[in-house]
């Protein structure tokens, strides 16, 4: 029997990636300028923790840096990119835990408009619950987005592992929480004691 009653994930490039998110913002940067972009990364951050609407935040941003309207349009694509891929295993992996009989839960520091990007990717019906910064107003590695989690899943924190990138957001915020955590090291140059490569490696971990 496994020793976890629930797994939690993150999302970007744990679950899903945005395809070109270094071209894309590479090309923002070089239109506005290191400066404006700073202001623009600003902005996006914040908006993590919030549930401004996405034109309210492109037209603060817009404001602020007097940008035209060729450099707005890189501004929302910047803020609210539409070229995500789920990675080749997520659904499989995810279905074997939810028949395996685990809990499982998405816990991701993002920006509301990523919601509905989970339910184009058909996601959302995996999840037990689904808990996004925006909504808790905290970003990980902040441990109330953690327990809100397992408040929601009805178990105590050592019942629960929490599966994402990074060491800092991740594994070392979940096990601040009370919670185990593993790495997902896609590149296989992260030395940690407790990681995996890739989703697949998880169910011979927890199964």
């Amino acid at each position: 029997m496994s020793k976890y009653r629930a797994i939690l994930f993150d999302f970007h490039d744990t679950l899903a990636h945005i395809i070109d998110l270094h071209e894309l913002t590479e090309r923002t940067k070089k239109i506005l300028g290191e400066q404006r972009f700073g202001v623009v990364q600003k902005h996006f951050v914040d908006w993590h923790t919030n549930n401004t609407p996405q034109q309210d935040v492109l037209e603060n941003i817009v404001s602020e840096i007097s940008a035209n309207k060729d450099e707005e349009k890189i501004i929302k694509t910047f803020i609210a990119p539409k070229t995500y891929e789920i990675f080749p295993e997520t659904k499989n992996v995810l279905f074997t835990l939810k028949e395996s009989g685990f809990l499982l839960g998405l816990v991701s520091n993002t920006p509301s408009w990523t919601k509905k990007i989970i339910k184009e990717l058909a996601l959302e019906k995996y999840f037990d619950t689904l808990v996004f910064s925006t909504d808790v107003g905290v970003l990980k590695p902040h441990k109330d987005i953690f327990l809100q989690a397992i408040t929601t899943l009805g178990i105590a924190p050592q019942d629960g592992v929490m599966v994402g990138d990074s060491i800092e957001k991740d594994v070392t915020g979940a096990i601040n929480a009370g919670l185990h955590g593993i790495l997902l090291d896609r590149s296989g140059t992260v030395d940690h004691p407790n990681k995996i490569t890739n989703l697949n490696e998880l169910l011979a971990m927890v199964l």
